[in-house]
Order: structure tokens, then sequence, then C-alpha cells
């Protein structure tokens, strides 16, 4: 070994570091103070890393130090040294309660892979790992760069983890809106992936401008993409940076817009519009679209093609319907061409069917028949045949009356006849 050299000297420790001029990945190494004969023998023995921290030791001391390769089969370089070196004293060690004067490269913390602990009344405030992280209220092995135990309370404004290179929110068309960031990155393995952004902007007095948005930035990209806004007037916005003021929730993207899923009875449902403007109720547990509403306004139940206002594909039911319909007063005008019964007669005996109403046929082959139109047909048919009976009622009793009239009649030629008997007796 060469170049031996000793630094990050504390009042009981010092690292010890040397340069293999060999192949030796074994070192031994004697440690003595200052005056003492140097006797061969190792304190150190079998070290495998430098440089190599050497605690233990008194403050204020000048120590003199040797190191020999290890070459294996009982085989050992000469030893190298004295290189000389001094700890400091407590004095240099400890922190003054009247202020300190920091030099360059002097700092407060460990150097043996142990946490730096701060405590009042002796209990633990806060502690800061060899891995850099700060635990507090008692976190005893923090895991992120600030883990904290218990609430935290802030009397100002808290900017943590603003990024410079964060395009999109910073940089991009919403320049200057990246305040108060606060990224949450996912653990390890995968640190850069995913990492999502709590952007706060400057509050002011419009109620779409500043509130509250939510990015994320995806694997090895630092571009912030937003997803969410929240505006000072409480709408919400996603996929749209400009949330409408009228609507609570704003929600703005491809097809799929909204998933709605029930655990408990395994049923989902889909909220979608398609790219030509159609809305969508999908059953995606029975791959079924339930309800449909096209650009034009038809409405589809059980059908995604709806050719009217309201097309269903099922059964309807309901208390009441209500029906515009013209009317057919116009059978009762003078000039209204009643069949005669006889004519009528004649027409359903050729055709099956009544004057101006749809063969059955007709009806069954069409993809459905204007309930509107045949009410309209059946009151006009209605009305045709309460004609036929007032025409009827006044027959009948033009019968009647000559019926009565023929009685009477009779009875008068049966007096005649009953005269004529007696008399011609």
């Amino acid at each position: 070994p060469t170049s031996l050299e000793a630094d990050s000297i504390t009042y009981n420790s010092a690292k010890l570091n040397w340069t293999e001029s060999g192949t030796a990945n074994s070192w031994d190494i004697e440690l003595l103070i200052n005056g003492a004969t140097p006797t061969g023998t190792p304190t150190i023995s079998g070290v495998t890393s430098k440089p190599f921290l050497y605690s233990g030791l008194t403050a204020s001391t000048e120590y003199n130090f040797y190191v020999r390769a290890d070459c294996g089969n009982s085989n050992y370089s000469s030893w190298t040294g004295p290189y000389p070196f001094q700890t400091k004293s407590l004095e240099e060690t400890f922190i003054s309660l009247s202020g300190n004067a920091f030099q360059s490269g002097q700092f407060i913390g460990t150097v043996n892979e142990q946490p730096l602990i701060f405590k009042s009344n002796n209990l633990e405030g806060i502690r800061l790992s060899p891995e850099g992280f700060v635990g507090i209220g008692g976190v005893e092995e923090p895991e992120v760069a600030l883990d904290v135990k218990g609430k935290i309370q802030a009397r100002d404004v808290i900017s943590i983890g603003i990024n410079d290179t964060i395009t999109g929110l910073k940089n991009g068309e919403n320049s200057g809106l990246l305040y108060n960031a606060i990224p949450f990155p996912p653990l390890d393995p995968v640190p850069l992936c995913a990492s999502m952004w709590f952007v706060a902007q400057p509050p002011t007095s419009s109620l779409t401008e500043g509130g509250i948005i939510f990015a994320t930035s995806l694997c090895f990209d630092d571009t912030a993409y937003e997803r969410m806004r929240i505006t000072p007037g409480g709408n919400i916005g996603i996929g749209t940076t400009n949330p409408s003021t009228n609507d609570k929730l704003h929600i703005k993207g491809g097809s799929d817009l909204i998933r709605l899923e029930r655990t408990d009875v395994s049923q989902e449902y889909r909220f979608a519009i398609s790219s030509n403007g159609r809305f969508s109720i999908y059953d995606i547990t029975n791959e079924e679209e339930r309800i449909s509403i096209l650009a034009s306004g038809d409405v589809g139940v059980g059908t995604n093609e709806p050719q009217y206002k309201l097309d269903v594909c099922g059964t309807i039911r309901a208390e009441e319907l209500m029906i515009n319909l013209d009317g057919c007063d116009f059978v009762f005008e003078e000039d209204y061409n009643l069949m005669s019964l006889a004519d009528l007669e004649r027409f359903i005996k050729q055709n099956k069917h009544l004057p101006e109403i749809s063969k059955a046929v007709e009806m069954e082959t069409k993809e459905g028949y204007p309930i509107g139109k045949l009410s309209s047909q059946l009151l006009q048919k209605i009305e045709e045949l309460t004609l036929y009976t007032i025409q009827q009622e006044h027959l009948l009793k033009g019968q009647s009356e000559l019926i009565k009239g023929q009685g009477e009649l009779i009875k008068e030629m049966r007096r005649e006849l009953d005269k004529l008997k007696n008399n011609s007796k």
C-alpha cells in the first residue's frame, strides 16, 4: 500500500485511506499513539473496504497508523507508514451555546452510518437518517425525505419540490401556474414513474382563475399533464382547464368518460360520448347498451340507432299516455260522403278490412305503426259507426210507426169483419 492519508477527523474517529498498488483486497491496520514503538501486530485485521472509519479514539491525541496488504496464504506485504494525524478537541467538536463560526468543510452530523438525533427534555424530536431522510415526532426509520408522525400546521405558504424542469404547467401555455407544487413520486423500483403534482394557483378575484390543479408526469417525462382542477367557485374540471361555471362537474375527454362499478352486486356501467356526438349508457357487465341519445336528439332505449324522438325496443308501461291527434269532426259535416252500409259490406267482403285502415299484413311487416295515425283512423270509424247507428235508429223508428199503424188497421178490419159475421146471422 502507498499514499496513506486520514480525513473526516473528529474527537473520537477518523477515516483512514491508502492506495493499493497490487491486487490485494484485504488489509491490516496498526494504530498507535504517537511515540509508541510499532509491534507489527494489527490493531484491526481483515479490512476489506476503504476508506476505513477507525472509531473509539481519544480527543486531542496524536496518532500514527500503519497498513499492510494481506496477500493470502499467510503472506503479507511490508508495513507502510507511519501516517500521523491528531484527533480534534472536545471544544472543536461540540456546538457552542453562544453560536458557532463554521469553516468550509465543517458540518454537524455523523460519519459512521448512524442517525443524527435531536432531543428536547430527553424526548426525541428530530431524526436524520444515514440516507438523509428526516423523521419528526418519533419516527425512528423515516422512509421518505420528510416523514412526520402527527399533525402538521403551516402558518404561511408551503412550497415544496418545485421543479423548474417541469414543463406544461410552468413553462407551457399555463406559464407561471406552478405554485406550491408538491410531488408524490411512487417508491422504488420506479421512482420516476407517474409522479403526482398538486398545484395551488395564486388566488384572484375571478371565479375561474386560480384554484387548485392536480397533474401527473409520466415515466422519464418532465412534462406535468393537468388531470383535474378546482376553481375558486367550487367548479371541478376533468380534462378541461376551463370548467363551466354553470356546472359543478365538467368532464371533457375521449369516448369513455365515466365508469361506475358496484362491487357487492358485480355491476358496471359506462357513460360515454362517441365521435359522432352520441351519448350512451353502456352495461359493461352484460355487454349491452341500455340508453342512447343521438346528436339529433333522438333517444333510444334498447337500441343504439333510434329513428324517432323516443325509440324503445321492448315493452313500455305507463299509467297514462298523452298523444296529440288530428280530430275527426269532419265526419259530422253535412257534405261528408258516408259510405252506405251496402257499399261498406261489399268493400269488406272484397278487401277483408275497413276502408282507410291498413291491412293487417302491412301492420305486421312494418317496423312499427304510428299510434297517433291509428287512433285518428279508429276515431273516424267510431264516428262513422255513430252515424250508421243514428241512421238505423231513424229507420227503426219509421218502421215502428208503420207497424203501429198497420196494427191499428188490422184491429179495425177485425171489428168490421165481426160486424159482418153478426149481421149474416
